[in-house]
């Protein structure tokens, strides 16, 4: 509200203040979702609830969310959507937070210049011939990449690559672990390509058959 000026305008060096009030407590709150997050997913106490989602309406809307929340001057998004059905059984937030992350951290850590390109596409899956196949969530970018040396540990928690932490000192290292472990409570899969200084390449697979339901455990704890 201050910052839209609801209480009268702001000078600018007031309005500064206010800017960085704002962005810590939004990272504040990002932390703390992350981490209860984790909490959640490491006693299996997460609640699949399946609905019909349009992978490609959700994408583009975190897109414009991501875009207008997180503004970076100079890196260009790129869509690019299958024409065929894109709709999958699956829950809609578990869904929206795989993509969030994957489309955040691609922004992130694109400098300006670069590039960002997502798309959701239909495919076969050669890894289970009996299945439907799948549909595929990419997101590219020509950011900042990982160093081959350190690109077995990215799906690990809290994991960070030395060449981002000196250009980013704001992520929590939790995104990439989340994504993954969501993943495989769900039944869908992610796999990548990375070079150091010319980006990287997520790619989720969702069975076409829809997310696995699950029913979190009851009378888990938090550990």
């Amino acid at each position: 509200m201050l910052l839209h000026g609801d209480a009268g305008k702001l000078g600018t060096e007031q309005n500064d203040y206010v800017k960085q009030i704002y962005d810590s407590n939004r990272r504040s709150a990002a932390i703390v979702d992350a981490i209860v997050t984790v909490a959640d997913l490491q006693v299996q106490h997460i609640h699949v609830r399946l609905e019909t989602v349009d992978l490609q309406t959700l994408c583009h809307e975190i897109v414009q969310e991501l875009q207008q929340t997180h503004p970076k001057k100079g890196v260009a998004v790129e869509e690019h959507y299958d024409s065929s059905n894109t709709q999958l059984r699956c829950d809609p937030a578990l869904a929206r937070t795989i993509v969030r992350n994957l489309i955040s951290n691609a922004l992130k850590y694109t400098p300006a210049g670069g590039r960002v390109m997502v798309s959701v596409a239909r495919t076969t899956d050669h890894v289970r011939p009996k299945s439907q196949g799948s549909l595929a969530i990419t997101v590219a970018d020509t950011g900042y990449g990982i160093p081959k040396n350190q690109q077995q540990n990215v799906f690990a928690k809290l994991f960070r690559a030395s060449n981002i932490k000196a250009k980013d000192t704001d992520g929590t290292g939790l995104g990439l672990y989340i994504v993954k472990a969501i993943l495989d409570q769900v039944g869908g899969s992610i796999r990548f390509e990375s070079a150091e200084g010319r980006g990287s390449v997520f790619t989720v697979l969702l069975p076409l058959e829809g997310m696995r339901r699950q029913v979190a455990v009851k009378g888990a704890k938090h550990v």
